[in-house]
């Protein structure tokens, strides 16, 4: 779940920079995958305070910074503690 909280987060932020600079972008979904898959993303839990750049290919759109806050946080139903993720884009820190 960790890859995907954070693919959606850089996708989200990616269609947010390209319906800015050119709306029809966003409408058009085989540039939309051909777009997700420029996107970094994690294949595991990061350490605290994890520095990531999230690179686009796409024309203006910028190469962004953000960083991953973890914390823990235990599982009511069954006990465990699962890692929460927090993604913080460079420019609200």
């Amino acid at each position: 779940m960790t890859p995907v909280l954070i693919r959606l987060c850089a996708a989200l932020w990616v269609c947010q920079e390209a319906e800015q600079k050119r709306p029809e972008f966003v409408d058009d979904l085989t540039w939309l995958r051909e777009l997700d898959g420029t996107i970094t993303a994690l294949s595991h839990v990061p350490a605290p305070n994890t520095t990531i750049v999230l690179k686009s290919n796409y024309g203006d759109i910028p190469t962004r910074v953000i960083t991953v806050r973890t914390e823990a946080t235990s599982n009511e139903l069954t006990g465990s503690v699962m890692p929460v993720i927090f993604v913080i884009p460079e420019d609200h820190l």
